[in-house]
């Protein structure tokens, strides 16, 4: 577990599209357990060093453990907002899948990380389903770069670019969390979406045992309150983003039908889940 300014910081990663907000929910429920949405602390911070790195000034003239001492002030700044009963802060951005040696000297050592997962064909359909509910603009990138590479905008190619390893929203993240798995498999969870919705009480004691905190017996799966909301609309032109149920329910995504026969049968479950092979 790593500390900073006297709090425990726990690292939640993983996939898009995978009940990772409807998670910082429930773990908010926890007044020891502060759980936002995600920061730019990664990006501030990797921008940061890579400045230091190309600034003649600093390579003429460097100062050991500078790096350090203003990435962690960034942590301590971001999070001063911080209710007084708070404990353990969940650092949210799915970047961290695989940076796991600047969280190390960021807070400290051996952070854990938290992996919210999901079939990969489920997920695309999601993001098509988000795409019916809210219009075209949510898709824009996507038809550009249909565009560019002279291909349909259909669903099919939509689900590809988003299952591309290198640019696509889904398969990025994946590439980028079976690395961080690989280098420190002891230091990763994964909660599938579809667990913590049948069995919501059973996958956060998963959480609190993992990340070595007594259970909450406060949590509730009715009614459930969003304490803390992002615009994402702003962020990401995207309205219905991160919104969530009042109760934990499985939504129905009509999943063959959104990412079309083709695609589904190219990627059915099993494929790319290599969690479920682990041993936890």
């Amino acid at each position: 577990m790593s500390q900073n300014n006297n709090h425990k910081f726990v690292i939640h990663g993983g996939l898009p599209r995978t009940g990772s907000t409807l998670l910082r929910a429930l773990l908010s429920q926890n007044k020891k357990i502060y759980a936002p949405p995600g920061s730019p602390l990664l990006s501030i911070i990797k921008d940061l060093r890579k400045n230091l790195s190309l600034n003649g000034n600093f390579k003429a003239y460097p100062k050991d453990g500078f790096f350090e001492k203003i990435a962690k002030n960034a942590v301590n700044e971001w999070y001063l907002d911080a209710p007084i009963e708070t404990e353990t802060i969940l650092e949210r951005n799915r970047e961290w899948n695989n940076q796991l040696k600047i969280a190390d000297i960021i807070f400290d050592n051996e952070v854990k990380v938290i992996c919210s997962v999901r079939n990969i064909v489920d997920i695309c359909a999601s993001f098509m389903k988000l795409g019916e509910r809210q219009g075209d603009r949510s898709f824009n990138s996507y038809k550009k770069m249909c565009f560019e590479r002279r291909i349909p905008a259909t669903n099919y190619n939509f689900c590809r670019l988003l299952l591309d390893q290198e640019t696509g929203g889904v398969g990025s993240n994946l590439n980028s969390m079976i690395c961080g798995y690989r280098q420190n498999p002891n230091r990763y969870l994964f909660i599938e979406y579809e667990d913590l919705i049948s069995n919501p009480s059973v996958e956060l004691r998963k959480i609190y045992d993992f990340i070595g905190m007594d259970f909450f017996e406060g949590h509730y799966f009715d009614n459930i309150e969003q304490l803390y909301e992002d615009n994402t609309e702003a962020g990401w032109n995207s309205k219905f983003l991160h919104k969530i149920r009042s109760k934990v329910e499985k939504e129905s995504t009509e999943t063959e039908r959104l990412v079309t026969k083709e695609f589904f049968e190219e990627n059915k479950p099993g494929r790319w889940e290599f969690w479920r092979n682990v041993n936890r």
